[in-house]
């Protein structure tokens, strides 16, 4: 194996092997190999450990969902799975998981439990998210109801 001066298109050194002639680098086998918006990396291993949506993960790294939720997230959690197969890594990466409705009572037929997450209310969509209101479905009724309907006993 020898060290060529060459780098790669994002200023990675290149080594080659002189017997197959086969080139590679330090991040061949990782999942940095071939991965556009390095200069992101920093700040998506961050979010990663993080309970977050994937909408608010692209919006702070200002890439795709496509990119997010389809490439890097699974690539960056197998890869976990390989440096620790105890999974005790791969755990901890939160980033894209599905949120959980605390548990609440049912305004309609008062069931208490764990609700399901039925979406946001659609004249609500065009808002961040964090300002949207979000819809429970009650899994003794199978009513949808919203969080604001907690707050009004009339309802």
């Amino acid at each position: 194996m020898h060290a060529r001066p060459e780098h790669n298109g994002q200023g990675v050194p290149q080594y080659g092997c002189p017997q197959c002639g086969k080139v590679f680098t330090r991040l061949t086998g990782t999942p940095l190999s071939g991965m556009r918006h390095r200069d992101r990396l920093a700040r998506f291993a961050q979010l990663l450990s993080l309970p977050l949506s994937y909408t608010q993960a692209v919006e702070a790294l200002g890439v795709s969902m496509l990119l997010v939720s389809r490439h890097w997230v699974p690539k960056f959690r197998r890869w976990l799975l390989e440096l620790d197969p105890t999974g005790d890594m791969e755990r901890r990466a939160q980033l894209g998981a599905k949120p959980q409705a605390p548990p609440m009572t049912c305004p309609k037929c008062g069931w208490a439990g764990t609700m399901q997450l039925f979406g946001f209310a659609s004249e609500t969509r065009h808002l961040p998210q964090e300002q949207r209101i979000r819809q429970y479905r009650c899994p003794a009724c199978e009513r949808a109801f919203r969080a604001t309907a907690l707050a009004r006993p009339d309802i």
